[in-house]
């Protein structure tokens, strides 16, 4: 939502999230607060990391999650987590 709003303004970026949380094909599924407490602490600590960064890195180790798709660089040297940027599935044979 941050580029979005950045692209076309936050009134416009507002009502988008308020049509995708009313349509049917998205749900948002809610951290527990443990994650969001760990996640603000990530951001504490890690001074190169936004809090939008903080949260998904916090959320992908709660869930045992080993890589993700992203082209945000902020995700590399993330101890437990690898970055995949590319189309490719790198684990096909």
């Amino acid at each position: 939502m941050n580029g979005l709003r950045r692209d076309v303004g936050h009134d416009t970026a507002v009502g988008i999230l308020k049509r995708l949380q009313e349509g049917k094909y998205v749900d948002f599924e809610l951290e527990p607060p443990a994650v969001w407490k760990r996640g603000f602490a990530t951001f504490e600590k890690v001074e190169r990391l936004s809090f939008a960064d903080a949260v998904p890195i916090t959320s992908t180790r709660h869930h045992g999650i080993e890589y993700v798709y992203t082209f945000d660089d902020d995700f590399d040297g993330i101890d437990g987590i690898g970055r995949l940027a590319t189309p490719d599935n790198p684990f096909a044979p």
